[in-house]
């Protein structure tokens, strides 16, 4: 008796058997790997939007940090503006002595 020979698309070989658990487990088989690719791939997402969080905290952090420091910068250029006003005020006022 001629046993049907079936075609291996991964290996490229013929063999003439398939083992029992290859029709018994193939569906479930095939739907645990999908289950698998599904779980990869939404906690690939949930890494991405982790990542994204990350850098959009990073990115708020250094512009509060660039803010703050523009403005103690602005402080000080007023402070310094209103000593050479005084300064350049008294040195007139020498000056029309």
């Amino acid at each position: 008796m001629n046993k049907p020979e079936y075609l291996d698309p991964h290996r490229d070989q013929t063999f003439t058997e398939l083992p029992a658990s290859a029709w018994q487990c193939g569906p479930s088989v095939a739907a645990f790997n999908q289950r698998g690719f599904a779980l990869i791939a939404l906690l690939s997402l949930a890494a991405l939007f982790a990542a994204f969080l990350i850098a959009s905290a990073l990115d708020l952090t250094s512009a509060g940090i660039s803010n703050e420091r523009a403005q103690r910068s602005m402080s000080a250029l007023r402070q310094a503006k209103a000593a050479l006003i005084a300064y350049a005020s008294e040195r007139a006022s020498w000056a029309d002595l």
